[in-house]
């Protein structure tokens, strides 16, 4: 009797622990410049009629792009007991090691904002009624009492968006609104409370929600009670099904047996220890390895040949797919979103319980008005802010019962009080905030144009890191973003991305759109000083930008970033000089600074300074002076450049970094001096991750930095936007950067055992390739394989069977074949067929798998083929073909033997196979000898091995057989 022990499987864990420990490579993606454009115009054109893109305009990759290929082979044997995993290990680059939520994020950015469908072509019409959901968590009195803004937006197919409805609501308050949408789009809202995303909603029309019930993701606060006189789009009339079950809600069945080591073992029950392989996400080559003899049918070709109509079938399922993963989205509560307008640092807070005032006069200086007429809206709105700075203007009346609260926020930066009363009463000595009394809302803006600017270049942050520092995340990120944000984006029209952003906000203010259409026309780069520090859009929105690192606001001011740090550049002083800034502090930035003498800092913008030491006022805000010894080509002086109301003298350059020389207590002064980019404290710092996240393109660049200094949502943020508001339609490399930056995201949830967030960033960085790709080219076969080994990890295994077969048809499509694409994705389907224990399928895929890594340079690494025997004979061990099993034991053990260092765990596995093989066909002589190998290399492990007992076990068992069998035969 055979003596085996059943395979390890450990008891229900998630499919994807056993990737913890491995890494993702992304390699650089090189744009292509010249006639690329050209191309990409040709490709849209076929793609629209129906014939399919000529071979040789596809050939043409706009990339070198070696694709991210997740080997499902590798990744689903978790489900068997662990081998050689110190030398299947490949060596690769990590991406994000951060712990990341497992919620994904789906944001919808508008293009515009416009009360009304403007220029809907065929409307259609349909009234949907809503209930606000009860919110058990709330207090008794805030249920009964509490009323919440609500914002419903539209949104269509190009971005656009108009509100269908605007109100505040309580509790369980019902409203009625109506949808409206052309044939064309899809039906898609975006529900906001309190100017912060609720949730969305995406689907192909309004028929799938005709009965009501909660919206998808169900953490949403709002329920669909009634759909009237809806029309249904042309697939909801057919009523087409998907072609698998709902993929996101159901678990495929999966075997539940699980048996701890010390369960009994049958005799008949099948063993391969060999089935276990050291995981692996990615299996790599920089290589295209043409065989060196035709491939014929049955090494090639797919098992299940695609005609034209299963080809078109299958196109359906993918964009099927495809809609259904993305139109369930869920936001991230870390971001937050960003109302239309609201991107300056200051925003007007206007409380009046009895009447309105006109407050657009106030616009030309802050753009962003809210206005609030009852209490329970104003503690809401209070403690959801975390960006804005509040301007609160209130009436003289109100302001006593309202101050103590208004006086406890720190997002409250000035109070000014509505009064015709000259004479000032003495409680308002209470509240440092308050600016004063003022008897109408002209005086309040002649008061804000005079201070507003000055008061804007004295809130700039900084990051300061100690002279013994070796590694500090959040200096980091801070100076390589800036660098980022300078490097020159050739492939983007800069300037008309960002006026376009511009616009999109600032579109019910003609004052900032006249300045705008004034840029547009007339701006060079020498004027870039004169613009900076003129009080308009450019410097309102940097502030903040640069206060808030908001990434979006960065990546979409970058022209203007650009074209003034060259002009500083151009004429910056030639002799060292000793300039002064003030700026407000806070107490734990002082302490910083006490604490860390000789250590470095940096500023998070241009630095505004003067020639003069300034008087420090008696002002309430915490400030600090800096003196600031600068060398050379540090900053430029600006007297003869800048805005005839603008106080600044010097502009020091946004890289410049600076040394902590000494802090004067006394005089509240900071003695600082530049140093230069080679200064060695400063290399040692940055140099590793500049290394790191260096990228050909800016977008892909910025994605990598976010993701290594656990910026992971702020990433998944700016790369939706950049596919929302299209920008980037027409242009192929920057597509592909999206889709790459997508690659990346998913990576990072992979490596976060995230499966379904994986899938998720999979399928936008497909959302993007469709846009410029056929579907089927070879590119784009790497995004498949990632889906379809997500979909397996989650026991989706007919999903990941498809999708597999998919990449592994691009290859085979394609002009010149990626061999070790073709091999990797063979090799993955028969792992999920493995899984579903269809061993006959799995074996036909992973011979072919063999026949191609036999064929190809291995380049002295054969690990992956040591990989594919071990399936092989597991495959044939659990089809009761011990003669075969046991051939490809001894294919696995030459293979083992021939490495440089072969460890001794995973000979001792292969040995103990080969025994149990040879003692299933009754050699018990030649089972003896491998047995006793076994042992004698689990001997050799440095620990004493949890198997050593088993393994003994096994020797002593079929050496009885073969004592017995030696007497039976005398």
């Amino acid at each position: 009797m055979d003596s085996a022990r059943l395979t390890r499987r450990k008891q229900k864990t998630p499919r994807s622990s056993a990737i913890s420990n491995n890494k993702i490579k992304l390699d650089p993606i090189k744009p292509i410049h010249g006639t690329w454009r050209q191309l990409q115009l040709e490709l849209a054109k076929k793609r629209m009629g129906s014939s399919k893109p000529s071979e040789t305009l596809i050939s043409r990759s706009l990339l070198d792009f070696s694709e991210t290929h997740v080997d499902t082979s590798e990744m689903g044997l978790s489900r068997m007991h662990r081998q050689f995993s110190s030398e299947n290990n490949i060596d690769a680059l990590g991406v994000n090691r951060h712990r990341i939520s497992s919620h994904k994020i789906g944001f919808i950015y508008p293009q515009s904002i416009v009360i009304g469908p403007n220029n809907l072509y065929k409307s259609w019409s349909c009234q949907i009624t809503m209930s606000y959901r009860f919110d058990p968590t709330l207090p008794p009195v805030l249920q009964n009492s509490r009323r919440d803004e609500v914002t419903i937006f539209q949104v269509v197919n190009n971005g656009f968006s108009w509100i269908v409805f605007k109100g505040f609501l309580k509790m369980n308050d019902t409203f009625t609104f109506k949808s409206q949408r052309s044939r064309d789009d899809r039906f898609c809202l975006r529900l906001e409370i309190n100017g912060s995303l609720d949730t969305t909603i995406s689907a192909c029309c309004e028929h799938p929600y005709r009965h009501g019930g909660r919206i998808d993701d169900g953490d949403s606060s709002f329920w669909i009670k009634t759909v009237e006189k809806y029309v249904s789009c042309t697939k909801c009339k057919e009523s087409v099904d998907l072609p698998l079950e709902e993929l996101d809600d159901e678990k495929m069945s999966v075997d539940s047996s699980s048996v701890s080591d010390e369960s009994e073992v049958e005799e008949d029950q099948p063993v391969d220890k060999s089935s276990t392989i050291s995981t692996q996400v990615l299996e790599i080559s920089k290589k295209k390895v043409e065989p060196s003899e035709p491939l014929t049918d049955h090494k090639m070709r797919p098992l299940k040949d695609k005609s034209d109509d299963d080809e078109s079938a299958l196109l359906k399922y993918i964009n099927d797919s495809m809609q259904q993963a993305l139109s369930k989205p869920k936001s991230s509560k870390i971001i937050p979103s960003r109302s239309i307008g609201n991107l300056e640092n200051f925003t007007i807070l206007y409380i009046d319980q009895n009447k309105i005032q006109d407050l657009n006069l106030l616009r030309s200086t802050i753009n962003f008005i809210r206005t609030v007429n009852d209490t329970h809206t104003l503690q809401t709105l209070l403690t959801t802010i975390i960006d804005e700075r509040l301007i609160v203007i209130i009436t003289l009346d109100q302001a006593q019962t309202t101050l103590p609260e208004l006086q406890q926020h720190k997002c409250i930066q000035f109070i000014y009080l509505l009064s015709k009363e000259k004479h000032s009463p003495k409680w308002i000595n209470n509240y440092n905030k308050i600016i004063g009394i003022y008897p109408d809302i002209n005086s309040i803006h002649n008061h804000l144009i005079k201070t507003l600017a000055d008061v804007s270049f004295r809130m700039i942050p900084m990051e300061i890191t100690s002279k013994e520092s070796t590694t500090d995340l959040q200096f980091n990120y801070c100076h390589l973003l800036k660098e980022t944000i300078l490097c020159q984006d050739d492939e983007s029209d800069l300037k008309k991305d960002m006026l376009t952003f511009c616009r999109l906000h600032y579109a019910n203010n003609q004052e900032e759109l006249d300045q705008i259409d004034t840029f547009e026309k007339s701006f060079i780069e020498t004027e870039s000083i004169q613009w900076y520090t003129r009080h308009c859009f450019l410097t309102k929105i940097l502030s903040r930008a640069f206060r808030t690192q908001e990434i979006d606001l960065l990546f979409k001011m970058r022209y203007f970033i650009q074209s003034l740090h060259k002009q500083i550049q151009s004429i910056a002083n030639k002799e060292p000089i000793t300039i002064y800034t003030i700026l407000d502090i806070g107490q734990e930035i002082i302490e910083k600074f006490q604490n860390n003498i000789n250590g470095l800092v940096i500023f998070h913008s241009f630095l505004p300074a003067t020639l003069e030491r300034p008087c420090q006022n008696n002002d309430k805000q915490q400030c600090l002076i800096f003196s600031i010894k600068l060398s050379s080509n540090c900053a430029a002086n600006i007297e003869q450049l800048r805005s005839s109301d603008c106080k600044i003298d010097v502009l020091i350059n946004l890289n410049t970094i600076f040394r902590i020389v000494s802090i004067d207590k006394e005089t509240n002064t900071v003695n600082l001096e530049s140093v230069s980019q080679d200064d060695s404290h400063f290399q040692q710092l940055t140099e590793p991750l500049r290394k790191e996240i260096t990228q050909a393109v800016v977008i892909l660049q910025i994605s990598k930095l976010l993701l290594e200094t656990n910026h992971y949502w702020e990433c998944d943020y700016l790369t939706e936007l950049i596919y929302q508001d299209k920008s980037f339609e027409n242009d192929g490399t920057l597509l592909a950067s999206l889709a790459a930056s997508h690659h990346l995201l998913g990576n990072a949830n992979v490596v976060n055992k995230d499966n379904e967030g994986a899938r998720y960033q999979f399928f936008k960085s497909l959302r993007a390739f469709h846009l410029f790709l056929p579907p089927y080219h070879s590119m784009l076969s790497s995004s498949y394989n990632n889906i379809g080994s997500m979909f397996y990890q989650d026991d989706h295994h007919e999903s990941a069977i498809k999708f597999h077969e998919i990449a592994l048809q691009c290859q085979l499509k394609a002009s010149n074949p990626d061999m070790n694409a073709v091999a990797t994705y063979s090799s993955n389907i028969g792992a999920v067929y493995i899984d579903q224990k269809n061993y006959t399928e799995a074996i036909k895929y992973l011979k072919r798998a063999v026949i191609i890594r036999e064929k190809m340079s291995m380049d002295g690494d054969t690990r992956p083929l040591i990989s594919l025997f071990q399936k092989i004979s597991s495959c044939f061990w659990h089809t009761g073909n011990a003669k075969e099993a046991l051939d490809y034991y001894k294919k696995t053990l030459k293979l083992q033997l021939e490495l440089p260092n072969p460890l001794p765990h995973p000979l001792s596995v292969t040995y103990y196979n080969l025994s149990t093989a040879y003692a299933r066909l009754g050699d018990y002589k030649d089972a003896v000898d491998c047995a006793e190998k076994s042992v004698e290399y689990l001997k050799m492990v440095p620990e004493k091995h949890l198997e050593l007992k088993e393994n003994q076990a096994q020797l002593e068992i079929v050496r009885q057989k073969l004592w017995l069998k030696q007497v039976l035969s005398v």
